[in-house]
């Protein structure tokens, strides 16, 4: 009787694992897909607080935080308004904190953290481009020591140098080189697991294409 008591518990903590997974399955990828489709800044921040749900109800994993971040951040670089991406970069950060303590792929929050201090620089370039510009590019060399393979890290240094003077070595020539090794990257890169970062290739192939015109 203990053993068929046991193995009928054993049996629906199971089935509750399996539940959940499959619920997280589910909800990811109806986000990921909303992400994908996504172009307005409040499109962006109504996705950041499906994520960050779903993150408080997964308690171990980091992704649905990243992509929260992920989504607060586009949603700043949306703005019209300057006054309006300080706070949500803020936002940003805090849900990258949470994603940080749960064991994350480190060289996709290094680039995550790039990406942010690219959108505080937007608020004012000539203030805050040279002490902010210069974090991006540590944020970036220390993604790429970790992983030489990802391939955010060469779309977001050609970004950078993208929006760099040409006396500083900056500019669509410069920028080339490191578009065309994203794309390559890109190609050949294999996420983690289904759900893991592999956003940029549509960014990398519409800004070479940019760069012929």
């Amino acid at each position: 009787m203990k053993f068929i008591l046991y193995w009928s518990i054993f049996l629906a903590s199971c089935f509750s694992v399996f539940a959940q997974g499959h619920a997280y399955d589910e909800v990811m990828t109806k986000n990921l897909y909303m992400l994908d489709t996504a172009q307005h800044p409040a499109a962006y921040q109504t996705l950041a607080a499906h994520f960050q749900r779903l993150g408080k109800s997964e308690k171990d994993r980091w992704l649905p935080y990243y992509y929260a971040a992920l989504c607060q951040v586009r949603a700043a670089f949306g703005q019209e308004n300057k006054k309006e991406i300080d706070p949500l970069v803020a936002q940003a950060e805090h849900l990258a904190q949470q994603a940080d303590s749960l064991h994350p792929d480190k060289a996709e929050m290094l680039c995550l953290r790039a990406l942010m201090n690219f959108a505080k620089i937007q608020v004012d370039p000539m203030q805050r481009g040279q002490t902010l510009g210069m974090q991006a590019v540590q944020f970036l060399e220390a993604a790429h020591k970790i992983n030489p393979d990802n391939p955010r890290y060469y779309l977001l240094t050609a970004q950078m140098i993208l929006h760099k003077p040409k006396q500083y070595g900056g500019g669509e020539e410069h920028a080339r080189a490191y578009l065309k090794k994203a794309v390559q990257k890109f190609k050949t890169y294999e996420p983690p697991n289904k759900f893991s970062p592999d956003w940029g290739l549509d960014i990398a192939l519409g800004l070479m294409m940019h760069g012929k015109e």
